[in-house]
Formats: C-alpha cells, structure tokens, sequence
C-alpha cells in the first residue's frame, strides 16, 4: 500500500523514516520515505488484510506522527496537525 505524509510547515530535504507494528505486535524495520517534492513524502507499506498497523513516522531522527492503517481505507495524506 502507497502512504503518502506531509512534512512538517510542507519542508523539502528531510530524511523521512517510518516503522509499522504489524497486528501481531511485531515490529518492522525502518524505511526511509521517498521525496516526491514540495514537502510530500511517499512509502510502498507492507500492509495487508491481516488488521490495523500502527505507523511511526521520523522527520531526521525526530518521531512526529503516529498513525493506524488498514488495508482497504485510504487514509489520504497523514500529516500532524
């Protein structure tokens, strides 16, 4: 699944990185988001039909959002408010 998450004040030049907890509470490793430019970052996610994943998303090392999915909810552009 493509997330998309919008940066902080839409900042460009940032190392973005994300980390799923997978319904069976197991974590997954970091990715790192891809700059699509303008301030918008994107990741192909490793979400499936299994149930709702927690995501935790880093803007340089510094966690900004967390966030549920679920396969088959199109949660748009996730950003912190």
């Amino acid at each position: 699944m493509r997330l998309w998450y919008q940066s902080r004040g839409f900042k460009t030049g940032l190392v973005v990185t994300i980390w799923f907890i997978k319904p069976d509470l197991s974590k997954t490793q970091i990715q790192t988001m891809i700059e699509w430019g303008e301030g918008l970052y994107y990741v192909d996610a490793p979400i499936n039909n299994d149930g709702p994943y927690v995501g935790k998303v880093f803007e340089n090392g510094t966690p900004v959002l967390a966030h549920v999915f679920r396969q088959g909810v199109c949660p748009g552009i996730v950003r912190k408010i």
